[in-house]
């Protein structure tokens, strides 16, 4: 298309035309990237077991002391960004997690990045067969559509689009959302890694993946080891709530009973588990006016995490300007523990 990135990370010559070409020009730059992690930070691809679905891990991220897990928020959004709107029309500086990657390998961290918008193939044909990849078989027909029951006991994920798209989306295995996305690498992946057993895994989530992370933190079977083992979550303008809300929009942010997810008790005054990580093991930037840093403790962010100012009203760019902040965050947990170790 006669584009091409600069020295600087800025994407040359491109301009919006069709929605089309946009997502054609997105795709590429989403290779550009991914090759960039390969052949300059020596990242590798990682399959996860049963599923089509693959995350990105430094060399070495599964012996490392220290892991950082990476969760974008939703959308077009693929591993190793934060922004696509960003990465086309601004930077890879701002919109992808290079600058984070740096910082976190001079550290001699592990980074593991994660792909929780890698959730359905789209599929022309009306029947379908799925093997146990989650790829649809050529030739072969099943006139039950495939969706796979989440293993927890949870309700069977519904189809994006409603009945029209109905046989055109096949999910994958063990990442049907990007919250079954985070459990699915939790219990395959992370649960493996020497950083797991020293509980010294921190998590970056931006938008949707403070959702995904909550998940984890609130799930019956895995939470607890899983609020062990995390050092420090830092929630990059998440969009979850907690507490969870009492109308219907709760079902977006936690899941049901079933679910095997840690319930508040209405009858009985306390704190949770979860409540007490959040307080303790936690802290949220959020867009804003204010100075970096700024405390805010007015309105929802009242609650459990202890919230401060990104430095930027821009949502997107949140990660961005907060990055200094949230690796001294990081680093003041790890110090903690190590001298609480001692």
């Amino acid at each position: 298309f006669g584009m091409y990135f600069d020295e600087k990370g800025k994407l040359k010559n491109f301009k919006y035309t069709t929605e089309t070409r946009y997502n054609q020009v997105g795709n590429l730059a989403t290779q550009i990237l991914h090759d960039l992690l390969t052949t300059r930070y020596n990242f590798s691809k990682i399959q996860l077991p049963e599923t089509a679905v693959s995350v990105w891990g430094s060399h070495g991220y599964a012996e490392a002391t220290v892991l950082c897990v990476i969760v974008h928020g939703a959308g077009a959004v693929r591993a190793g960004m934060w922004a696509r709107k960003l990465l086309l029309n601004d930077s890879m500086e701002s919109g992808t997690c290079l600058p984070w990657i740096e910082n976190l390998l001079a550290l001699k961290y592990g980074v593991l990045l994660l792909s929780p918008n890698d959730n359905v193939y789209h599929v022309p044909s009306k029947s379908l067969h799925c093997n146990k990849l989650g790829r649809p078989k050529a030739g072969q027909r099943q006139l039950q559509y495939q969706c796979y029951q989440p293993k927890d006991g949870g309700p069977p994920i519904p189809v994006p689009g409603g009945a029209q798209n109905r046989d055109k989306l096949v999910f994958m295995k063990g990442s049907e959302t990007p919250q079954r996305h985070v459990l699915y690498c939790w219990e395959n992946i992370i649960m493996a890694t020497e950083s797991f057993r020293r509980k010294s895994v921190f998590v970056a989530c931006h938008s949707w993946g403070g959702v995904a992370v909550m998940s984890l933190l609130r799930h019956r079977k895995l939470g607890p080891r899983a609020r062990d083992s995390i050092c420090a979550v830092a929630f990059l303008d998440s969009v979850h709530r907690h507490p969870e809300p009492a109308d219907l929009s709760r079902l977006l942010f936690v899941c049901s009973k079933r679910d095997g997810n840690e319930q508040r008790d209405e009858h009985r005054k306390g704190k949770t588990q979860t409540d007490v990580f959040l307080e303790t093991k936690s802290k949220g930037w959020i867009k804003s006016n204010r100075p970096l840093d700024r405390s805010l403790r007015t309105g929802r962010y009242e609650q459990g995490t202890p919230y401060v100012s990104a430095g930027t009203n821009d949502h997107d760019r949140v990660p961005c300007f907060s990055r200094s902040s949230v690796l001294q965050f990081f680093k003041s947990h790890l110090d903690l523990d190590e001298k609480l170790d001692s």
